[in-house]
């Protein structure tokens, strides 16, 4: 839930076109809205808000008490501040907040492939040619809609082709998405401008200026092709298990 409100918030941001100048970062500076801007923080996104701020403070505090030298001027963010002088005193290990915790490996992504592979592979013992009729049908299900997800929103030939053909692959991996490899392409044969970047936030106002963007159009190739794999999956699956079924009771 914290990933998908901070992509949410990252999303809403780039429709919003607000000038920020020096007055208003200034204003930013001062104490009492810092520390509601964190109390903000901690409420909505707890776990981001002591990797970010809380961990930091207790490292950069961890260096300054570690230094050999006696006197030490230290620059530090207005935000960190206060927190730095809180964790000087109960200060964590270094040990403890200078490595990324070690996730665990779940088997649960794998379970939709595996069961698809097994299907394709049960259609096999039943008839041939069924499955190889399955797996044609997974490919150009697969590939046709993640291909369509693409130029939905014109993408380049490439990241059209590059789609078609990883789509298929990807969608029998959590560890792989079709939209990484046609996003990939469309950087790769379209590539952004410093302005694409600079007017991003712009520019995604404008239906005409959201798909004339070249930053943008990498987004756009990525979350299409994606989505559209996804939704291709399901319809291949099904297409899979009215096959094997027609098979079993017919």
């Amino acid at each position: 839930m914290a990933k998908l409100s901070l992509g949410s918030d990252v999303l809403l941001s780039l429709f919003t076109s607000d000038k920020i100048d020096e007055a208003s970062i200034e204003h930013l500076k001062q104490q009492d809205i810092l520390e509601d801007a964190l109390k903000e923080l901690s409420k909505k996104l707890p776990n981001i808000k002591r990797t970010l701020i809380d961990e930091r403070d207790h490292y950069m505090m961890n260096k300054i008490l570690s230094s050999p030298y006696k006197n030490i001027v230290a620059v530090v963010g207005a935000a960190h501040a206060p927190g730095m002088i809180k964790a000087k005193a109960s200060l964590l290990p270094m040990k403890d907040i200078s490595s990324a915790p070690i996730k665990k490996k779940s088997i649960w992504g794998w379970f939709i492939p595996l069961t698809i592979l097994l299907l394709i592979g049960f259609t096999f013992t039943l008839n041939a040619q069924s499955g190889v009729d399955s797996i044609v049908s997974w490919i150009l299900i697969n590939g046709s809609m993640s291909a369509l997800g693409t130029a939905l929103v014109f993408g380049h030939p490439l990241a059209i082709l590059t789609a078609f053909v990883a789509a298929p692959i990807s969608s029998l991996s959590p560890l792989l998405a079709a939209g990484w490899f046609a996003g990939l392409a469309q950087l790769f044969a379209s590539k952004p401008k410093v302005s694409d970047l600079t007017s991003m936030s712009d520019d995604i106002l404008s239906f005409k200026k959201a798909f004339k963007n070249k930053a943008l159009k990498v987004l756009w190739v990525t979350a299409m092709a994606n989505i559209f794999s996804s939704i291709a999956t399901f319809i291949a699956a099904s297409s899979i298990i009215e096959t094997l079924w027609s098979l079993l009771f017919k």
